[in-house]
């Protein structure tokens, strides 16, 4: 008896195992590019094409960062103690020796090289950077390079087999496989321009600014920030190639991203204001504030208007809207479509040039002012200058003590009336500055 029931278990798990095996090899494996639905393979099923493919274009990024002031202003380190840092970068056009990366694997750079698959290694230059999507374009003189080729991010779906290629803890070219976890994410960063693809694939330190690759070999996304969870786990995250080549092409023609606004404000769509509002689909951004005489203003969007497209493409929410709105370049005209009384309204609005908004950075290199945003702008009291609109907190800005809605009046005791005062002030001083602070009804003296 109980070798009869031995027999029946030991043929029910060979049955499983079958039906297990079948399930890995037919249904599991997505299929490469010209070959069936599903890939049947003798022996082990492999990622080796592909891998074979992208691999040559994936490369080292070693950055030689600019050596921190201590107190007295004097930099630290020595020749024999250089500050180094290291990351990925994927080549992506290999005629003019163009490097994708992440913006924060070259932020403080004094130099930077770049190391091939094979060993070769070049001096970079760096084309552009734009921190608020992470992205930054290096150039090396170099020939027989080799490139991936740009894959539709937009066709991504939760689920998609992707690969993950870079050089984790200075392991060069290493690879790893997963899926696609969830797409459109953000708020990490409100500062930043986020639609981040979510993967499975654990983004480990060194990997930042290598290339999330699809089965066909296809570059979808550059790996960059990593989240971790309460149990230690990490998730990946990548920003896509839609965004990532919009930013490239700024950024080699003007070496920066030249961000414009079409003058409205939106926040999301819920439910009770879709019930409000008499929308059946609680998504897209409704229109809170136009400015007037703005390119919104003066193609017709009003306040209550649902924004629904995008170029025809549909838009799920205003981070959305604020994240493809971020890298259109000015003069760009675009196609909003609307619900406004229920009714489909298609609009023709042009990206207007941007407001004199900068981020600090990318005016002046101290340390001391990182992580506060600049606008021009006159207080109410006719009191001209520039107004700090944001200040990341526990940032070097915040720790001297510059807080959102301060207004700097002077440089050194010199009055300034605008952004390019502000700059040529800065540049003017070789080392500490003080700003002449309004806050409020208090006047303040603050040291940077």
């Amino acid at each position: 008896m109980e070798e009869a029931t031995s027999l029946r278990i030991s043929r029910a798990f060979r049955f499983l195992t079958h039906i297990a095996a079948s399930l890995v090899i037919g249904v599991a494996m997505p299929a490469f590019a010209g070959t069936s639905p599903a890939i049947k393979l003798m022996g082990n099923a492999s990622l080796a094409t592909v891998v074979e493919r992208v691999v040559p274009a994936v490369v080292s990024v070693v950055v030689k960062l600019k050596a921190p002031a201590d107190a007295t202003g004097n930099a630290v380190g020595s020749r024999q103690d250089p500050y180094m840092a290291s990351g990925s970068g994927v080549i992506v056009d290999a005629m003019n020796g163009y490097v994708m990366t992440n913006f924060e694997v070259i932020r403080d750079a004094a130099s930077m090289a770049v190391i091939l698959h094979d060993g070769r290694e070049f001096t970079a230059k760096l084309v552009g950077g734009d921190e608020g999507t992470d992205i930054a374009l290096l150039q090396i003189d170099a020939k027989d390079l080799v490139a991936i080729p740009v894959g539709d991010s937009d066709a991504l779906r939760a689920g998609d087999f992707v690969l993950a290629v870079g050089n984790p803890f200075g392991l060069t070219q290493t690879v790893t496989a997963g899926i696609v976890s969830a797409l459109n994410r953000s708020g990490f960063d409100t500062n930043r321009y986020q639609d981040l693809i979510q993967t499975s694939l654990s983004i480990s330190p060194g990997s930042s600014g290598g290339a999330l690759v699809n089965l066909k070999g296809e570059l979808v996304g550059i790996n960059t920030i990593i989240a971790p969870d309460g149990g230690g786990l990490r998730i990946g995250f990548a920003v896509p190639m839609a965004m990532a080549s919009s930013v490239m092409k700024q950024l080699v023609s003007f070496g920066e991203v030249k961000r414009g606004h079409i003058g409205m404000e939106a926040e999301n769509m819920t439910p009770t204001l879709a019930k409000a509002l008499g929308v059946e689909q609680a998504l897209g951004a409704v229109v809170e504030d136009v400015d007037k005489n703005s390119s919104a203003d003066r193609s017709g969007v009003r306040t209550g208007d649902v924004v629904i497209a995008l170029d025809g493409k549909p838009l799920a929410s205003a981070a959305d809207l604020h994240n493809r709105l971020g890298v259109m370049i000015v003069g760009t005209k675009l196609h909003l479509t609307v619900l406004r009384d229920g009714a489909p309204k298609d609009l023709i609005v042009t990206i207007d040039g941007a407001s004199e908004t900068t981020a600090v950075a990318s005016i002046d290199t101290r340390q001391t002012l990182r992580g506060a945003l600049f606008a021009g702008k006159e207080t109410e009291e006719s009191k001209t200058g520039v107004e700090v609109t944001d200040v990341a907190h526990d940032s070097p800005a915040w720790r001297i003590g510059l807080r959102p809605n301060d207004f700097v009046v002077a440089v050194n005791r010199k009055p300034i009336s605008s952004l390019s005062d502000f700059e040529a002030a800065l540049n003017a001083s070789p080392s500490h500055v003080t700003l002449s602070i309004v806050r409020g009804s208090a006047d303040l003296l603050i040291i940077g």
